[in-house]
């Protein structure tokens, strides 16, 4: 159902890691399932852009956004790091580097993207074992993940923009889970001031069963999991593009 009387286009700006795209799936992605219904739910077009960095970093993504922000000229940006972030991989092949871009990702002949069969699940618990015993550094601290995204939320807001922070993902390994929920708890710090609002997607795909929201190589999100993030970020705009309509009517 439409919400006001605004028939503006709404402008949405997508500024991630590969995920943000629908990676590795061709279509589906949360950003394209939460723009969509955004559309259909307010009833206004949607002009909606995505720049996925792949593999990055929040640190190293930071100062890509500002020329982002000046080109596009969004009302909110969906603001998406963390995976490569808190991952704390035991096997350095296996901790996620920006040398990789998704071309090249995409044409590898493997199963990393197939669903996880028991096999692979039983890795994963191997994995976090180890993970547990040895205690790998995540690849961004905390403090310096939850700096670079300040970082960004403050240039969203200077740009007159609303930042919606999707914290990390869950694993396949329970450690880096574990590392996520923390990340996922300092972001929370981040909302207190009702400027920006911050999506807790490790809480949400939690009450799955990881063998529906991850893809073999535990990291990657199934297409399951990328519609319920889809989902969440939908209904943030639509619940804030809601708010703002109210509000116009009353100073009306």
């Amino acid at each position: 159902m439409a919400l006001g009387t605004d028939t503006s286009p709404v402008r949405i700006l997508g500024f991630g890691a590969c995920m943000i795209s629908g990676f590795p799936h061709e279509s589906g992605g949360f950003f394209e399932v939460g723009c969509r219904l955004v559309e259909r739910e307010l009833n206004r077009r949607v002009e909606a852009k995505v720049v996925s960095l792949h593999n990055f970093p929040a640190p190293r993504a930071v100062k890509h956004l500002s020329a982002k922000l000046s080109k596009h000229r969004p009302s909110y940006v969906v603001i998406q790091f963390g995976a490569t972030d808190a991952n704390c991989a035991v096997r350095r092949s296996n901790r996620r580097t920006a040398s990789t871009n998704s071309a090249t990702e995409r044409s590898i002949p493997s199963n990393r993207y197939r669903p996880p069969n028991a096999a692979v699940r039983l890795r994963w618990e191997v994995a976090s074992v180890a993970a547990f015993v040895r205690r790998p550094a995540p690849i961004t601290s905390e403090g310096a993940f939850i700096e670079a995204l300040k970082h960004m939320a403050d240039d969203c807001l200077s740009a007159s923009a609303i930042p919606i922070v999707l914290t990390p993902f869950v694993f396949g390994s329970r450690y880096s889970t574990k590392n996520a929920i923390r990340y996922a708890h300092s972001m929370a710090e981040l909302a207190k001031d009702g400027q920006i609002v911050v999506i807790d997607c490790v809480q949400l795909l939690g009450t799955y069963p990881k063998k529906s929201t991850l893809l073999n190589d535990g990291f990657h999100l199934s297409q399951l999991a990328h519609g319920l993030i889809g989902e969440a970020l939908a209904k943030a705009i639509i619940e804030d593009a809601g708010q703002r309509c109210l509000l116009d009517a009353v100073a009306g």
